[in-house]
């Protein structure tokens, strides 16, 4: 048999489910990822490899009253596998497998303040498995039983929809918090929504970390502003930092050059006409810079409306214009376009 390669996280994550799913009884199965990294590619022989995690996993499975722990770690050259029941802290047996995986991804850092974390869920294992998290991943948890009403603040809400048979569940619309769903590895088969972050019963804590990463930058964008204008300039800060977003602002070309050429940002907004530099031609330099800033969305300020002008500004490196006089509205509804690009490559990162 051809060795394949096989990311060796994937696939405890997939027997996990499988055999999970069998059971006639709830089962909290914990995946700690002992590496600083969410990707581990082998070559081994899969089916060989598959049968060894199934008949390990089953063991532990059929010795556990509720739950089940599976730590991966890596030793020189071996993978591996602490299998622990319950919440006993010593090792009911280990596996060990020849060959040392290709780590990939390193973890996001999650620093500053805990994260609020809300568990909407009737799953008393699954919202022990959070607390166990707790330390690890810099999370706070907070437990919510599905006919609850929500009233603690939080940043995210985990909503359970492994039970449902709806996998277009309806969804609570906020601008206070994201919501990750949990869904089953059978749901991820029958469903086509790209507009959810997801996460897949059972799942490392690794992959909880990603997701956590993830969202905490797409909460707070870091926002570049430049207008020789003050009234205009202040406005523009006044209207995005209402919408979300954490701001920083220049009076004129040179100066937005120097700070956008040091600090990346998420978007940078100029204004065309400043002294100094026009907003193009500080857009140009940071795009044919190769600096922190080259790709990054330019949004030209202005009011030039005619069609060669506005070609001469997306030929210099402005990706994106808006006329001015400048709304809220027109702002949120840039703001939505964007984060909707960053959610499809959030989903393009983890799989969905």
């Amino acid at each position: 048999m051809e060795n394949s390669r096989i990311d060796i996280l994937e696939l405890v994550q997939c027997v996990g489910a499988m055999l999970i799913a069998q059971m006639g009884r709830p089962v909290c199965c914990r995946l700690l990822n002992q590496t600083s990294f969410s990707r581990a590619m082998v070559d081994l022989d899969a089916n060989k490899l598959t049968k060894q995690l199934a008949e390990d996993i089953q063991q532990a499975i059929d010795s556990v009253e509720y739950g089940v722990t599976i730590k991966f770690s890596v030793v020189d050259d071996h993978m591996h596998f602490d299998f622990y029941c319950d919440d006993q802290s010593e090792k009911y047996f280990s596996t060990i497998i020849s060959g040392k995986p290709k780590l990939e991804e390193s973890l996001p850092e999650l620093i500053g303040e805990p994260i609020k974390v809300r568990i909407q869920s009737d799953d008393r294992s699954l919202q022990h498995c959070f607390r166990s998290f707790e330390q690890g991943l810099n999370i706070e948890c907070i437990a919510q039983s599905s006919n609850e009403t929500a009233d603690s603040p939080c940043h995210i809400e985990i909503k359970d929809c492994r039970a449902t048979s709806d996998v277009y569940a309806n969804l609570t619309k906020t601008n206070s918090h994201s919501t990750i769903v949990l869904r089953t590895m059978q749901q991820l088969q029958e469903r086509e929504r790209t507009d959810e972050i997801s996460l897949y019963w059972p799942f490392f804590d690794s992959d909880l970390h990603n997701l956590l990463g993830d969202i905490k930058h797409l909460r707070k964008l870091r926002v570049f502003v430049a207008d020789d204008s003050q009234p205009s300039k202040m406005t523009t800060i006044i209207m995005l930092e209402h919408l979300g977003c954490i701001l920083t602002g220049a009076d004129d070309g040179i100066e937005a050059l120097e700070l956008t050429s040091k600090q990346p940002f998420d978007l940078i907004f100029l204004d065309e006409r400043m002294p100094g530099l026009l907003g193009s031609d500080v857009a140009s330099q940071l795009r044919d810079g190769n600096g922190v800033n080259a790709n990054t969305p330019k949004i030209s300020l202005t009011g030039i409306t005619d069609r060669d002008s506005v070609a001469e500004l997306y030929r210099k490196g402005i990706t994106h214009h808006i006329e001015k006089p400048i709304t809220k509205l027109v702002l949120e509804n840039f703001l939505q376009q964007y984060r909707k690009i960053q959610l499809a490559q959030v989903n393009e990162t983890i799989g969905v």
